[in-house]
């Protein structure tokens, strides 16, 4: 909270003189001030990421307490993967997801899946677009409208029904241990990522380790706003700590009670802009994030209903409203913490079930139940593990109120039951980011009751992998799918086995005519010969 300026007058006068005040100037009330302005470089201190080992590429953190210069550092080590968003979950793939996270995983490590609706389509559009642009003529021009159509469509709805935003959706994994940085350290964890690399091969999907520049440039365009659709470039300088290197210098936080609210200069972002010219017809601009804790769970998961998370296929109100991040975490127990809790917990539970308080304790039974579940994972080689699930919902400011209640629909719907976490935004900022539980992240939400014993047998079920289809190989037909995810398709995408014939159904008006217009416009504007044949 703001700080009263009449403290120093006692309580009960700087009341009085406070209301006064408030009631001659019509000041807004002091709920309605930031508690707490921090610029780029003090936020940066708050980020865990300082050095990178690039022989075994290895993060190295190391956290003090901001604002406490002589505190003790408290050091991690970590690596980050990103990973191509699964379309669904098949049972082989909940398997091997579950063997992974069961058995793959050092002792007391801290694991984060972060799920991320982000607005950086640019890549996506002006590979596309520039195609056309190197044709000229009306190829040129139609590569600029609907370049345009979709800039606009990444914070502003395409449909006027409901919320249809074009987006790109893109998961990272992450895993951090405590501890000294050593040799030993470094290669046992380089072995697990490894593991984690050839698991995600193994299901049919890829993970690529998330090299220093490629982490900096993510991190700058979520913690640096705004509403360019242009990726930051990626860089890095081995000579500077790289949290200081992610929050540009004119980026300023205020820290409110039920929101974080980033100021940013934000370039422009016109097609084949240059660099200058961007910076010429840039602005400051505002946005409003709003960080969700999840309270309730649903009672059966899989990775099939997680799709449900990035909103629904078919009701057109259930769609994600704006940019957001999912993020599942897990803090491990060791395997000796873990057996003799869970065989604690499940003797317990049903020494009070045989005592008869079931029928004073309705919910005692399930929780009986449930620890016998949880007793069975274990003896088939999980282990518990402080469970919880943040989500961070970003919108322009004085729309906050609008998207958090959408993003809260989205959630219920897959029933997850989100609540708003005021008062605590940064702390959950923090456990949205990668390698961002270490240090005592876990303990602080732990102490918090953010987090929650379950076994690792949830992580597959729970963890935010899901996105839609997305190709980027050939720049043929642009096209989003029904979350709005940016996707190229071409008939000669095929290059194995088989041919390029495409058979298109539908009744009469749906689009079928319209569908083949598009194809052979954008194979022509790639510079292709295109032959039609209308017969009939």
């Amino acid at each position: 909270m703001a700080g009263n300026m009449f403290g120093d007058l006692g309580v009960g006068v700087a009341a009085r003189l406070e209301r006064a005040g408030r009631a001659m100037w019509d000041e807004a009330p002091a709920g309605d001030r930031p508690g707490r302005t921090m610029g780029g470089s003090e936020f940066s201190d708050w980020l865990p990421w300082r050095h990178y080992d690039p022989e075994h590429g290895i993060y190295i953190q190391s956290r003090r307490d901001p604002g406490k210069p002589d505190s003790d550092k408290k050091t991690g080590i970590g690596f980050v993967l990103e990973v191509v968003p699964l379309v669904g979950g098949s049972d082989q793939i909940q398997r091997i997801l579950t063997e992974m996270f069961n058995e793959g995983l050092p002792e007391h490590a801290k694991c984060q899946v972060i799920q991320w609706a982000s607005p950086k389509i640019g890549p996506i559009l002006d590979n596309w677009a520039m195609e056309r642009a190197r044709r000229g003529g009306v190829y040129a021009e139609l590569a600029k409208h609907r370049r345009e159509l979709f800039r606009r469509g990444a914070w502003t709805s395409m449909s006027a029904k409901s919320d249809f935003l074009a987006r790109d959706f893109r998961v990272f994994l992450s895993v951090e241990v405590n501890g000294a940085s050593d040799e030993a350290a470094f290669r046992k964890l380089a072995t697990v990522r490894e593991r984690f690399i050839s698991s995600f091969a193994t299901i049919g999907t890829q993970a690529f380790d998330m090299p220093p520049e490629h982490l900096i440039a993510a991190m700058q365009d979520l913690l640096n706003p705004s509403t360019s659709i242009v990726e930051s470039p990626p860089s890095y300088d081995p000579e500077v700590e790289i949290n200081k290197q992610c929050v540009r210098w004119d980026t300023r936080i205020n820290v409110y009670p039920d929101h974080l609210e980033f100021r940013t200069h934000a370039p422009a972002d016109g097609f084949a802009d240059t660099d200058w010219k961007r910076d010429l017809n840039g602005k400051t601009e505002a946005f409003e994030v709003r960080a969700l804790a999840c309270r309730q769970f649903p009672d059966n998961c899989h990775q099939g209903h997680m799709t449900n998370a990035i909103g629904s296929l078919f009701n057109e109100q259930l769609r994600l409203p704006g940019p957001t991040v999912a993020s599942f975490v897990f803090s491990l127990l060791s395997t000796e913490a873990t057996r003799s809790q869970t065989e604690f917990k499940r003797a317990r539970t049903q020494q009070t079930i045989d005592r008869g308080a079931a029928r004073l304790f309705p919910g005692m039974q399930k929780s009986a139940e449930d620890w016998a579940a949880v007793a069975n994972d274990v003896s088939q080689g999980a282990r518990l593990a402080h469970v919880g699930f943040f989500v961070l919902a970003m919108a322009k400011a004085g729309d906050g109120e609008r998207v958090e209640s959408a993003v809260r629909a989205v959630y219920r719907s897959a029933q997850f039951s989100l609540e708003r976490h005021d008062l605590k935004h940064q702390p959950t900022l923090m456990a949205c980011l990668p390698l961002g539980m270490g240090g005592g992240m876990d303990e602080d939400l732990k102490g918090m009751g953010r987090l929650r014993r379950m076994p690792t047998t949830v992580a597959p079920k729970l963890a935010p992998f899901q996105g839609e289809y997305s190709s980027r190989r050939l720049p043929h037909m642009l096209l989003t799918g029904r979350r709005g995810q940016m996707l190229y398709w071409s008939p000669f995408e095929n290059e194995g086995d088989g041919n390029h014939n495409v058979c298109v159904v539908g009744s009469s008006g749906s689009g079928k005519s319209v569908g083949m217009q598009e194809m052979s416009t954008s194979l022509s504007g790639a510079g292709a010969d295109v032959i039609v044949i209308d017969n009939g």
